[in-house]
């Protein structure tokens, strides 16, 4: 696993973000240049010093909020070297978007999960259960950033960008509707027999736009991608048995 930071070095400090640059939209100059820099020097120095599974089979990317969208777009451009990709909680912005169509038949064999948390109102009944709250004090317990507010509305503002992708994977890419349920291991085999692609998304409601968030729902993009079947199927019994 390789952890690439993009907290530092601002452009301008507390004003232009340097991961808002670097993990802007599809086709911008800075953001193409991180892709770049991924792709052609850090990729090879990774192979070049660790015991690595070469080809797109062996590597994945992983990103969330701007990230998610800078992880599905080094998939989209670099095929070749990354087979899937994971975007939690992802920003997708109108190029990004806009560019699937084009990038069909290369996403047609690349493995994608999506998800976010956000507010979930579709059962009335469970509506209070399922909203971010506006104050979590577990989001404050750390000594660097204890002020951060969790960014309890941001995933539920982003919840169209995914919805678009999710349309366009599915007109586009698919056949139809595919998208799929993580534990749904008999339609997830039945799509990648007949069409070679497979997406998965999950909602999680209620939950916020942080990293507390991701590190508690990192196993479901991880095995989405490279899940063995039965723990697969042994996850979806457990759920099943939730009350």
């Amino acid at each position: 696993v390789v952890m690439i930071p993009s907290a530092h070095e601002d452009l301008v400090p507390g004003l232009i973000r340097r991961r808002h640059l670097e993990y802007g939209d599809a086709g911008g100059l800075f953001a193409e240049a991180y892709l770049d820099l991924v792709a052609k020097q850090i990729k090879p120095a990774v192979d070049a010093l660790f015991a690595t599974v070469k080809g797109p089979a062996g590597s994945a990317t992983i990103g969330s909020s701007l990230g998610g969208q800078t992880a599905f777009n080094l998939c989209t451009k670099y095929p070749q070297l990354f087979g899937a990709c994971a975007c939690l909680s992802p920003c997708f912005q109108p190029a990004t978007i806009a560019s699937i169509p084009g990038a069909a038949a290369t996403l047609a064999h690349q493995t994608i999960y999506l998800d976010n948390g956000g507010d979930l109102t579709d059962d009335a009944e469970e509506e209070k259960h399922k909203r971010v709250p506006l104050f979590d004090p577990l989001d404050h317990m750390s000594g660097e950033h204890w002020w951060n507010p969790g960014y309890f509305w941001l995933d539920t503002q982003l919840q169209p960008g995914i919805d678009a992708v999710r349309m366009a994977l599915d007109l586009f890419v698919g056949s139809g509707p595919r998208t799929l349920d993580l534990f749904d291991v008999t339609r997830t085999q039945k799509v990648t027999e007949e069409k070679g692609f497979q997406y998965g998304y999950e909602k999680f409601g209620g939950e916020r736009h942080n990293e507390r968030a991701w590190s508690k729902r990192i196993h479901r993009p991880l095995l989405h991608l490279y899940g063995k079947r039965e723990v697969k199927e042994q996850l979806q019994a457990q759920a099943q048995l939730k009350p």
